[in-house]
C-alpha cells in the first residue's frame, strides 16, 4: 500500500543517512548543558530502559511531543533543513537578548539569573518541564505553517531589539559625550560646572575675563609672570579656579583689544587660553541639557531592560518549540511510521562522556554504523559528508544554555 511504501522509504538506510543531525560540542562548564533525545517506543518503555542505565550520570525528563501533522517525505526533508537554520537564527536572537540583559544589569550575575526567566521559570526548568503552547501554535495546521509563524514572531522580536538598542545606544552615546566633557582634562572639558559669574567681569565694554589652562609644573611661572604677558592685563586679577592631574585653571582680566596679543604671548609660554565666555543662559542651558539627556538615558535603559526581560522569554519559548519540531521531524525520518517515539531531555550530572557511552551502549542497536562521538573515531558517513563523531544512533539535539549565560 501507499502507507507501507512511505514507511519503508522512511526506514531505509539511505533515508536515515540523509538526515543525521549534527551535535554541537559540549562546552566546558561546571554544569554541563542539557540535550534532548528521542528513542522509538512508548514513554513506559523509555523509562524502563533509560532511567536505570543513566541514573548515576544524569536526570531524565520525559517530554510530551504533540501529535503534529506528518505530511509527505519531501515535506519532512525540506522542513528538517529549514528548521536547522531556524534553530540557529532563534538561538542567536535569544543570545543577543540575554547578552544585552547582562549588560543592562552591569554584569551582576545574581540579578541576571533572577531576571533570565520564561514565565517565572529558569531556562533549565522551562526545558525540563516543557509543555507545548497549544493556544499559540495550532498543531492541526501543517508543520511549515507552525514553523513560519514561529520564525515571523522572532523576526519581529529581532527587529524591535535593533530599534530599541539603536535608540538607547544613541542617547547613551550622547550622555557619555557630555560626561566626557564634564570629567575630562581641563584642557577639553566643559567649564560651565566649574566657574561661576563671580569669577568674571561682566557687562563691561572695555575689559573682560578669560580662562587659561596652565600645565601644573608651570603654575608658579604663571602666577609670577602672567601680568607681564601684555601691558593691558589687569594686575592681581588672576584667580586659581581648580586643578586636575595635568593642568591648573586660572582666570585673568584683560582689556578686550589686547586679547589676541595675549593669546599669542601665552601660547609661547605653553599657556592655553580656553575659548569660553560666561553667559548665564548658556551655563544654565548646559546644565539642563545634561540632566535631560541623563533622564532620557535612564528612561530608555529602563524600557530596554523591561523589554529584554519579557522578550527573552518569548524568544526562548520559540526556540524550545523549534527544538521540539526538529525532534518530531527527525524522529519520523529516523524511526518511520506510525509515529511512535519518546522525547527525553537529559540533564547531565557531570561526566558527559560517560553518559554518552551509556546511551551509545543502550541504543546502538538502532544503527550499528554509529560510533556515537564517544570513542574518538572520526569516519566519514557514506553519502552525506558527516563524520560519525557528529552522529548518535538516537535522535539528538544539544541545547546551548551556556550561550544564554555568557
Amino acid at each position: 500500500s501507499r502507507q507501507r511504501l512511505q514507511r519503508e522509504t522512511l526506514e531505509s538506510p539511505h533515508t536515515r543517512q540523509l538526515h543525521r543531525p549534527a551535535s554541537a560540542s559540549q562546552p566546558a562548564m561546571s554544569a554541563p548543558d542539557p540535550f534532548i533525545i528521542s528513542v522509538p517506543g512508548s514513554e513506559e518503555e523509555a523509562r524502563r530502559n533509560l532511567e536505570p542505565k543513566i541514573r548515576e550520570l544524569g536526570a531524565c525528563h520525559f517530554i510530551r511531543v504533540p501529535k503534529l501533522q506528518v505530511g509527505t517525505l519531501g515535506t519532512l526533508v525540506s522542513m528538517g533543513e529549514e528548521l536547522t537554520k531556524m534553530d540557529a537564527f532563534i538561538e542567536s536572537v535569544t543570545g543577543k537578548i540575554s547578552h544585552q540583559l547582562m549588560e543592562l544589569l552591569d554584569n551582576d550575575k545574581v540579578k541576571f539569573e533572577q531576571n533570565l526567566q520564561i514565565g517565572g521559570r529558569q531556562p533549565i526548568n522551562f526545558i525540563t518541564a516543557f509543555e507545548w503552547d497549544y493556544a499559540r501554535y495550532n498543531i492541526k495546521v501543517p508543520l511549515k505553517e507552525i514553523a513560519t509563524e514561529i520564525n515571523q514572531k522572532v523576526t519581529v522580536v529581532e527587529q524591535e531589539l535593533k530599534q530599541k538598542l539603536g535608540a538607547y545606544s544613541k542617547v547613551k552615546g550622547n550622555l557619555q559625550a557630555i560626561e566626557r566633557k564634564a570629567t575630562g582634562s581641563l584642557l577639553m572639558r566643559n567649564l560651565s560646572d566649574l566657574v561661576t559669574r563671580d569669577h568674571f567681569v561682566l557687562d563691561s565694554e572695555y575689559i573682560t575675563t578669560i580662562v587659561v589652562c596652565v600645565p601644573r609644573p608651570l603654575s608658579p611661572t604663571w602666577e609670577a609672570t602672567y601680568h607681564k604677558l601684555n601691558d593691558l592685563v589687569v594686575p592681581a586679577s588672576s584667580q586659581l579656579i581648580t586643578q586636575d592631574n595635568e593642568y591648573s585653571l586660572y582666570t585673568v582680566t584683560i582689556f578686550r583689544k589686547a586679547i589676541d596679543d595675549f593669546k599669542n604671548a601665552a601660547r609661547e609660554k605653553r599657556f592655553v587660553v580656553r575659548d569660553f565666555e560666561y553667559v548665564d543662559a548658556d551655563v544654565a542651558a548646559d546644565g539642563r541639557e545634561r540632566e535631560e539627556v541623563r533622564q532620557d538615558e535612564q528612561r530608555k535603559r529602563g524600557g530596554l531592560l523591561t523589554w529584554c526581560k519579557v522578550n527573552f522569554g518569548e524568544a526562548f519559548s520559540a526556540w524550545t518549540h523549534v527544538k521540539i519540531l526538529r525532534v518530531f521531524v527527525e524522529s519520523v525520518l529516523r524511526y518511520g511510521l506510525p509515529v511512535n517515539f519518546q522525547a527525553v531531555v537529559i540533564e547531565p550530572s557531570k561526566n558527559v562522556k560517560k553518559l554518552r557511552v551509556a546511551l551509545q551502549q543502550l541504543y546502538q542497536y538502532l544503527d550499528k554504523s554509529s560510533t556515537g562521538a564517544v570513542d574518538g573515531a572520526d569516519m566519514e558517513v557514506a553519502g552525506v559528508g558527516l563524520s560519525t563523531s557528529d552522529y548518535y544512533p538516537y535522535v539528538n539535539f544539544d541545547i546551548n544554555l551556556a550561550r544564554m549565560r555568557s
